[in-house]
């Protein structure tokens, strides 16, 4: 992914995001500590956001940074498949299985829901 591209999805994410909590751009302003002015101009991809408003609005939205960038240039499935690597090198094997069985109980579920 190249660099436009992933800034082009960041603030896809963060609208979607912001319309998902029925947020205003004044609303997010507040929570995030920016100028609703500011706002307008990175949600309308006038201006690249620095780190720090990316951090900023993270927080505003409710997300921590590293978790906000991965949802925002990979989607929520990828992010939950990277959430749970992370939390299944962290279990005992036989809590590794139980994750693993949950997972594949969830996924079955979704594809039937979905087919």
């Amino acid at each position: 992914m190249d660099q436009l591209s992933g800034i082009r999805k960041l603030i896809s994410f963060i609208n979607a995001e912001r319309e998902r909590q029925n947020l205003t751009q004044n609303e997010l302003g507040e929570r995030c500590g920016m100028q609703s002015g500011t706002i307008s101009r990175i949600l309308g991809g006038q201006v690249t956001p620095s780190v720090d408003s990316i951090e900023k609005l993270a927080k505003g939205l409710g997300y921590n940074l590293s978790a906000f960038l991965v949802l925002a240039t990979t989607g929520p499935k990828e992010f939950r498949e990277v959430s749970l690597l992370h939390v299944h090198g962290q279990l005992s094997e036989i809590n590794q299985d139980l994750l693993f069985r949950i997972a594949e109980a969830i996924l079955d579920a979704q594809r039937r829901r979905n087919s």
